[in-house]
């Protein structure tokens, strides 16, 4: 038997859909995403799984949670299964690391810009994952500096270093999180659509001027 159940959270009412062992399906209520099928399904507030579903999802939207406990069944095609395996790899909501491939220096963030020269881990060199896939697409995050609790900057114009400076996430302030299925991931600003990278010049700072990141735009996650 199918279930379902409408929630209200912070983006509007959601469809949330189970079988008897798993979450479903999860829509936008009265959008022509929702499957036909929904007049067949039963409706059940009370559902076990979708209350805690409900609960959880709320959680997360509310930046309160980071991981779901309730069982996903995740029906879709290869491609769509593929997508969801990287999606999967991201981090979100945890504490991270990052070692440039350029010079195999950890990422600190120094007040005039993120710079690769770090030969050890502190708090300087640790960074937040903050999923900003809502209203843009998977993938696209925002990185807080653990040091000064700001949010990593891009400069559209590539001219200035990243840098922690903002309290706030505005379109200067997501990246694309790329897999590069060797170990390495590479980040794609946003503002700009170019990759993150470790400056040419040898000043080790890191810039958003790269069309092909490469190695220099890679970074080991720790």
């Amino acid at each position: 038997m199918t279930s379902y159940s409408i929630v209200k959270t912070s983006l509007g009412e959601l469809v949330l859909v189970a079988n008897q062992a798993e979450l479903i399906g999860v829509y936008f209520y009265d959008c022509r995403h929702v499957p036909t099928a929904l007049k067949t399904w039963t409706r059940d507030d009370q559902n076990a799984l979708l209350k805690k579903a409900a609960k959880e999802i709320n959680e997360y939207l509310d930046g309160k949670r980071s991981i779901f406990t309730f069982p996903l069944g995740s029906a879709g095609t290869d491609f769509q299964k593929k997508v969801w395996k990287e999606i999967a790899k991201i981090p979100f909501g945890k504490t991270i690391s990052l070692r440039a491939k350029a010079n195999d220096k950890w990422i600190i963030a120094e007040n005039n810009g993120l710079v690769a020269s770090g030969i050890k881990c502190g708090a300087a060199q640790q960074f937040k994952v903050i999923d900003q896939s809502a209203g843009y697409w998977h993938g696209v995050v925002a990185l807080q500096s653990a040091d000064n609790q700001l949010y990593v900057t891009a400069d559209p114009a590539g001219a200035l270093p990243l840098a922690g400076k903002t309290s706030t996430v505005g379109p200067n302030e997501l990246f694309q999180w790329i897999d590069n299925g060797d170990g390495t991931i590479s980040l794609r600003s946003l503002a700009n659509s170019l990759a993150v990278s470790v400056n040419s010049s040898g000043t080790g700072y890191l810039v958003s001027t790269a069309i092909n990141p490469a190695q220099d735009g890679s970074f080991v996650v720790k």
